[in-house]
C-alpha cells in the first residue's frame, strides 16, 4: 500500500513540474501560439507583388426614388354627372385613348338654348339692319331727322353685337360639350383612378392621374455639405434593384434650396425610357465627392475559404498566412481595409497545401 501511495505522488509531481515548465515558455515568449510561419515557397522566383498605395475616386451613396417627368393629374372642365370610366390603375394607355365619358345631356341642352339665341339674334339684327336703311334713305330725302337716322344706326349695331355674342355662346358650348369626353394627354400608365360611374365632375376635382412612361427621373436628397462638389451635369449612377439594372446619368435639376429638417438638397437625374422603371422605384445613385488614396493588391493574392480572405505576406524569408478585410474591387486589384501595410510584399502563386496557422 505504501508502495502505491509513492507512485501516486511521483505521478503527480511530475505532472506538476511539467505545467511549471509550460508556464515558463510562455512567459518568457518561447512559445506564441497562432504565429507559425508557413512553409517558404520552394520557388525562389514565386510570383510577388506589393501593397501599394491607389488614388481613387471617393463616392458617396445616397438614396432615392423614381418619379415621372410628365406626371399628369386630369380633371373635368365641366360640370358633369360621370357615366363611364374605361380604364383602371396600372393600366397602359395611348395618346388620345377616351378615358371618361361624361353624361352630356345638360351640355346638349345648353348648346340648344344658345342656338336658338342666336336665331332671336340673328332676326334682330335683320329688322334692325333694315330700319337703318330705311332711315338713312329718308334721312337723304329730307323726311327723316339725323336723330332717327342715327337712332336706328345705333339699334343696328347693338343687334349686331347681340348675335355675335350668342354665336360665341354657340361655340363656348360646343366646347364644353367636347369636354365630356376626356381622352389621354400621354402615352403611359394610369397610376391612380379616384372617379366612378355616378360621381360628379367639377372643375378641378381631380378624375385621374396617369404619367408618361418616356420620362422618367430619379430624384435623391444629398447632405448640404457635399453642394459645393456636385454640379449640374455632374456624373451619377443609378442602381435600380427593382429591375436589376445600373444607368449612367448625369444630375439635370439641383433645387436652390435646402431642407431645413434633413439639411439636405434635392437632386434629379433624368433616367432612359423603355427600362421598365415605373414612379415609386427605389434607387441608390453613387456621386463622386473627390478622391481618396486607398491600400489595394491584386485580386490573384487572395485566397477566399468560405467568408474568410486571407494572403501570403513575405517577411524576412518566411511566409505568414494573414486574414484580411477587403473592400471594393478596383479594375483587377481589391481595396484592403484591415491586416496589411503599405509596402509589404505578397505572394501570388497558389499557397501549399500545409495549412499554416492564421494570424
Amino acid at each position: 500500500m505504501n508502495f502505491n501511495l509513492s507512485r501516486t505522488w511521483i505521478i503527480a509531481g511530475v505532472a506538476l513540474l511539467a505545467v511549471v515548465i509550460l508556464f515558463y515558455l510562455h512567459s518568457a515568449g518561447l512559445i506564441r501560439p497562432g504565429l507559425q510561419p508557413a512553409p517558404a515557397s520552394s520557388d525562389p522566383n514565386a510570383r510577388i507583388a506589393y501593397v501599394t498605395a491607389t488614388t481613387i475616386p471617393m463616392e458617396m451613396q445616397v438614396v432615392g426614388s423614381i418619379e415621372s417627368l410628365v406626371p399628369v393629374e386630369l380633371s373635368s372642365n365641366v360640370s358633369a354627372r360621370v357615366r363611364a370610366v374605361r380604364v383602371r390603375a396600372g393600366q397602359r394607355i395611348t395618346l388620345g385613348e377616351i378615358l371618361i365619358e361624361m353624361d352630356p345631356s345638360d351640355l346638349d341642352a345648353g348648346v340648344a338654348q344658345a342656338r336658338a339665341a342666336v336665331a332671336g339674334a340673328q332676326a334682330e339684327l335683320a329688322r334692325s339692319r333694315a330700319d337703318w336703311r330705311r332711315y338713312s334713305a329718308l334721312y337723304s330725302r329730307g323726311s327723316a331727322t339725323a336723330q332717327e337716322r342715327d337712332a336706328a344706326e345705333a339699334a343696328y349695331r347693338s343687334a349686331r353685337a347681340h348675335a355675335q355674342q350668342a354665336e360665341a355662346a354657340v361655340a363656348a358650348g360646343k366646347s364644353a360639350l367636347a369636354y365630356a369626353t376626356v381622352r389621354s394627354p400621354v402615352e403611359g400608365v394610369v397610376m391612380d383612378r379616384m372617379a366612378e360611374p355616378g360621381d360628379m365632375a367639377m372643375p378641378g376635382k381631380p378624375l385621374l392621374r396617369v404619367y408618361d412612361t418616356r420620362a422618367v427621373r430619379a430624384t435623391f436628397a444629398v447632405p448640404e455639405a457635399l453642394l459645393k462638389s456636385i454640379r449640374p451635369g455632374s456624373p451619377v449612377r443609378i442602381n435600380v434593384d427593382a429591375v436589376h439594372r445600373e444607368f449612367a446619368a448625369t444630375i439635370t435639376e439641383i433645387i436652390p434650396a435646402a431642407d431645413p429638417a434633413s439639411r439636405s438638397v434635392t437632386m434629379r437625374a433624368d433616367l432612359p425610357a423603355g427600362a421598365g422603371l415605373q414612379p415609386g422605384m427605389f434607387v441608390r445613385a453613387s456621386l463622386g465627392v473627390g478622391r481618396e488614396t486607398v491600400l489595394t493588391i491584386p485580386r490573384g493574392a487572395v485566397e477566399t475559404v468560405g467568408q474568410l480572405s486571407t494572403v501570403r505576406v513575405r517577411t524576412q524569408g518566411s511566409v505568414e498566412l494573414r486574414q484580411v478585410a477587403l473592400g471594393r474591387e478596383i479594375d483587377q486589384r481589391v481595396e484592403v481595409l484591415a491586416g496589411l501595410n503599405g509596402g509589404e510584399t505578397v505572394l501570388l502563386e497558389p499557397s501549399p497545401k500545409p495549412s499554416p496557422a492564421v494570424r
